[in-house]
């Protein structure tokens, strides 16, 4: 029971973490496409984590553009880009439109109106599910590696509280020994 649980849990908490992402409302007396909006950053972290789990991970020193059109030039979205009639042009211009969301809310003015993220997102992770090997479907469902990389480090969070601890308690006791050591008489 235990072990199903715990097997459960990478699951239940990128379930979670996708939803309060894409369900996430704008702060009260605000437009919804104003500048206080989270949803393009929201959508943007989310496209970031549904990439991850199916093998395009973003490195840091990427801009938004690059990564998009690596995402959309890679067999994850199946067809390749620019092919007319594909049966993925619709999570293509997904991508295309929720890093042009992002763009806009980070670098510029905000987009007045855009379809809902939460549909945008839907048709790319439809699109990458059906492009996947069932290998890695089922390590993207039950194993994110999204998910799993933020597991591993909040359980490496007690191990860095006691190492800095440790240095701290070191550099505490080297500096007490030279003023002990500089208050005894020298030996000549």
């Amino acid at each position: 029971m235990l072990l199903a649980g715990f097997l459960w849990s990478p699951r239940l908490s990128r379930t979670v973490l996708r939803r309060r992402r894409l369900n996430q409302k704008p702060p009260n007396g605000t437009h919804p496409s104003g500048p206080a909006d989270p949803a393009p950053e929201l959508a943007w972290a989310e496209l970031q984590d549904l990439a991850t789990d199916y093998g395009v991970p973003a490195t840091p020193s990427e801009t938004p553009r690059n990564f998009s059109a690596r995402l959309r030039a890679s067999s994850a979205l199946g067809v390749a880009l620019g092919v007319a009639g594909g049966l993925d042009d619709a999570a293509h211009e997904a991508v295309a439109s929720l890093t042009s969301d992002f763009e806009r809310q980070r670098y510029g003015r905000v987009a007045t109106s855009a379809p809902a993220a939460a549909a945008r997102i839907a048709v790319v992770r439809e699109s990458l599910r059906n492009n996947a090997r069932w290998l890695v479907r089922f390590r993207a469902d039950w194993l994110p590696p999204s998910m799993m990389r933020r597991w591993v480090h909040a359980l490496g969070a007690p191990f860095r509280v006691v190492g800095r601890f440790g240095k701290a308690t070191g550099r505490g006791i080297a500096l007490s020994w030279r003023r002990l050591k500089g208050l005894l008489p020298q030996r000549r």
